[in-house]
């Protein structure tokens, strides 16, 4: 698993990282008041979170898109972003993934777009939270290893948030 590096660049304005495109990394994560990602200029792959619980933000082109449990957000390769935990109260819960699109994803990543290069969508229903929180366990169980086919596994689990969304 690629572990993003914080740099500091001539600046001093710390900004982070992304693990290099074309490999498929993901993972669950939780974060406390003041974790901040700062990525001046995007990444070359796409990035997807689903909030499970607390609240992020991410800003963009000088607004600031508020996430909670049940949103998803995907940003473009060379989307210009930063986002954080939102409350000192909260910790931020999220399941992540950096990717690059099989070629007939595309159209299906197309979701409502609140600031250029960022997609959200706001899941409610139940059923549809459920199976997504089944594929994004098996993206994450088959994206750190079981065997020959794990990349494939994990693709396919992708593809069914995807289509999920979709």
């Amino acid at each position: 698993m690629h572990d993003p590096a914080i740099h500091q660049p001539a600046n001093n304005i710390p900004y982070s990282q992304a693990p290099p495109p074309g490999i498929l990394v993901a993972n669950h994560f939780g974060a406390s008041f003041g974790y901040h990602v700062r990525r001046p200029h995007g990444t070359r792959d796409w990035l997807i979170t689903y909030t499970l619980a607390g609240e992020g933000c991410y800003c963009l082109a000088g607004q600031t898109h508020f996430c909670c449990a049940g949103d998803i957000f995907i940003l473009a390769p060379g989307t210009v972003h930063d986002y954080a935990t939102a409350r000192p109260t909260q910790r931020w819960e999220f399941y992540w993934a950096h990717f690059t699109p099989r070629a007939h994803w595309l159209p299906w990543l197309r979701l409502p777009e609140p600031a250029p290069g960022l997609f959200m969508q706001k899941i409610e229903q139940r059923e549809l939270k459920q199976r997504l929180d089944q594929a994004f366990i098996r993206l994450l169980r088959d994206s750190q290893g079981i065997g020959a086919w794990q990349a494939e596994l994990a693709a396919n689990a992708l593809e069914e948030v995807i289509l999920l969304l979709a």
